[in-house]
């Protein structure tokens, strides 16, 4: 009997602010099932980097300068149907949530509010 290999789940993470997007791939890199990590600072740079990587699953902040992170979300959706996109938010921001998965997310996390301790 042969064990069947399982495949790592690569991961794209937009996220506008650096300490934001560092603390994200670090945890990410803490679990052993996650493979490729790519980072993206705007939805403009992760519609051009996204499509050709192909990631398993996008982390997007909702709350992106420029085009909008639901916009994005739309555009990658038609461009990779599978894609599963996960909105990332502080705030329970129910209009742009709601228009997110409108647009094809699948779902959202809530990040912690700052505080110490919180995501360490």
């Amino acid at each position: 009997m042969s064990l069947k290999k399982t495949s790592l789940l690569n991961v794209a993470i937009v996220e506008d602010s650096p300490n934001s997007a560092a603390l994200i791939e670090r945890h990410l890199r803490r679990l052993p099932v996650v493979g490729a990590i790519y980072l993206y600072d705007s939805a403009e740079a992760a519609l051009i980097g996204i499509p050709p990587s192909r990631p398993d699953l996008v982390l997007m902040d909702i709350d992106l300068p420029g085009i909008s992170s639901t916009e994005c979300t739309r555009r990658l959706k038609s461009l990779l149907p599978r894609l599963r996109i996960i909105m990332v938010t502080v705030h329970d921001e129910s209009d742009i949530l709601d228009e997110a998965l409108k647009n094809g997310a699948d779902g959202y996390l809530t990040k912690p509010v700052r505080r110490p301790g919180a995501w360490t």
